[in-house]
């Protein structure tokens, strides 16, 4: 974890923080402005068949393929502002440096989520290469989604079993961590506060936000 530094934090950044990290079950108030995390993870809930408002109810279908992308997605805008950069190229490093840091997972199930992101996001879950200089695929990842079984990653002989719900609930605890650690820590505030254009998404119309 990265080191604490505590210090008294100014109002903007109190502001930033309070509106990047937003619940996502607080109901919206339209026309708003939201941010991408606050969004993304309302929409990860309804993916789940859960009611994003907090009412209780669970949703009568759920879309579970898009809400581990969505997770995949969030990962990638949190290790953003984590790293303090959206450098080209770095992609790999800031996602697995973020599961690291708050997942609490070694360099090895760091890695096979990360593949699983690249499986999802380029090639729609079928599968995820590595490939050496020349060209040459070298690792051929492939994935099978699941859920109650309360393990993260199972690997088998031909793939690597996801149980999408511990994910889910792994996602959400970091998201916490993370937000918990940079309102006491100087460092990471510097880091989130050079993102903070891409943090904003504008909402005036009531059917674009459920």
């Amino acid at each position: 974890m990265p080191q604490k530094q505590c210090n008294q934090m100014s109002s903007s950044v109190i502001t930033n923080i309070d509106f990047f990290f937003m619940n996502p079950t607080t109901v919206p108030v339209i026309p708003g402005t939201f941010s991408q995390l606050y969004l993304l993870r309302r929409d990860i809930l309804t993916c789940f068949g859960i009611d994003a408002n907090d009412t209780g109810q669970t949703l009568p279908t759920k879309a579970l393929w898009p809400g581990v992308m969505g997770i995949c997605a969030g990962i990638d805008l949190l290790g953003k502002f984590l790293a303090g950069n959206d450098n080209k190229g770095e992609v790999g490093k800031r996602f697995k440096g973020f599961l690291i840091t708050y997942l609490s997972v070694g360099t090895n199930d760091a890695e096979i989520l990360y593949h699983l992101r690249n499986s999802l996001i380029h090639s729609f879950g079928l599968y995820s290469d590595v490939t050496d200089r020349a060209g040459n695929v070298v690792r051929e990842y492939k994935f099978v989604l699941t859920t109650n079984t309360n393990i993260l990653i199972t690997p088998t002989q031909s793939s690597f079993v996801i149980d999408i719900e511990a994910f889910r609930e792994k996602f959400e605890t970091a998201i916490d961590l993370y937000e918990a650690q940079l309102r006491h820590d100087t460092n990471l505030q510097v880091q989130f506060s050079k993102h903070q254009g891409i943090s904003i998404g504008a909402y005036t119309n009531q059917n674009e936000v459920r």
